[in-house]
């Protein structure tokens, strides 16, 4: 995506397009991976060589608040974060913490049951699976 239309996007969610937003907001979309925010912000420093850590946790979090971005937990308080807000679910590795996108027209069907209604207004159905990666499962096989 262009600079004037991630501005655009930010825009449209409320969120004031500045030059490091536009850059942090790049780099999550551009991203094959489910980066934490010390990854995006060592990516950010190679364009923005004065641009703080706490400054993109700060934008993480509007982001994040304003729907551009989702938070992906993996394991312990370690956080992770993607821009493709459309219909997944994830597995994510207990051997290595990797998280791998995939979607199943089943999984998308599943609607919050009514004990989670009761809690409050579902905003959105993910599932998450919790297992061992193949290439975890092969490194153990061949280190046996």
């Amino acid at each position: 995506m262009s600079p004037t239309e991630l501005a655009e996007m930010c825009r449209k969610a409320g969120v004031k397009a500045t030059s490091q937003r536009i850059e942090i907001l790049r780099l999550l979309l551009s991203s094959t991976r489910h980066p934490d925010a010390r990854s995006v912000y060592e990516n950010a420093k190679k364009r923005f060589p004065t641009i703080s850590l706490n400054t993109v946790y700060q934008n993480l979090g509007i982001f994040e608040k304003a729907g551009l971005i989702t938070r992906v937990s993996a394991s312990g308080d370690r956080m992770l974060f993607e821009a493709d807000n459309t219909p997944h679910h994830h597995f994510i590795c207990n051997n290595c913490d990797e998280v791998f996108d995939f979607e199943n027209n089943a999984l998308d069907a599943i609607r919050p049951p009514t004990e989670a209604l009761k809690l409050g207004k579902a905003e959105s159905v993910r599932v998450v699976i919790r297992g061992i990666c193949n290439a975890c499962q092969a490194e153990r096989s061949t280190s046996q």
